[in-house]
């Protein structure tokens, strides 16, 4: 943990202790054994990637699970977020331990404002962009979260969604809308072209 910057517990004690309480730095995730087994086997994949298909030296060249603690692994979220994140532990469990920060950028931005939604207000359909039916529903009295989202509460709306359990779309209520705010700075990151 000292090797990642961890050098002091929540309390701002020096870290000597292995049951001492840390909060987990922004960039920092904790997986589940599953998904660090998962992880290991893409790290084969990608490294067989680079070295067989793009002839370049590998990335991970890691051989068990506990390697994988520092290694750059990408958290995903739908259409276009991507946020890059060590682990930092592994344990027995079911879910990812992570920053608040980090849920929240996976969260966010999944679609594009002008992504068009088919919504039913009683008997009638309409076509929208999620653009259009934020702005419509935001107007009036709206809360804010701890990020600076902008929501609302809203009633009488209908849209297709999967349903996990039939295993079919079916309409849905449309519970809240929300518009969250452009950060002051954004980060580019440009990498280069492996060559063939």
């Amino acid at each position: 943990m000292k090797e990642l910057g961890y050098v002091n517990d929540t309390y701002g004690n020096p870290l000597v202790d292995e049951n001492q309480v840390l909060e987990l730095k922004v960039q920092d995730i904790v997986v589940s054994k599953d998904c660090a087994e998962y992880l290991l086997k893409t790290a084969h994949f990608i490294d067989d990637l680079l070295t067989r298909y793009y002839k370049v030296e590998s990335y991970y060249n890691i051989d068990k699970i506990d390697d994988l603690i520092g290694k750059l692994v990408i958290g995903l979220a739908p259409i276009h977020q991507r946020s890059a994140c060590p682990p930092c532990g592994i344990y027995y469990g079911v879910c990812c331990y992570a920053h608040p920060f980090f849920h929240a950028a996976k969260r966010r931005n999944c679609f594009h404002g002008d992504e068009k939604l088919l919504v039913q207000r009683g008997d009638d359909f309409e076509l929208l962009t999620i653009r259009e039916l934020v702005e419509l529903n935001l107007i009036g009295k709206t809360e804010k979260d701890d990020f600076g989202t902008e929501y609302k509460k809203i009633n009488g709306l209908k849209t297709f969604a999967f349903n996990i359990k039939t295993k079919k779309f079916e309409l849905a209520d449309i519970t809240h809308v929300s518009k969250h705010a452009s950060p002051e700075k954004l980060i580019e990151i440009k990498r280069k072209a492996a060559e063939r």
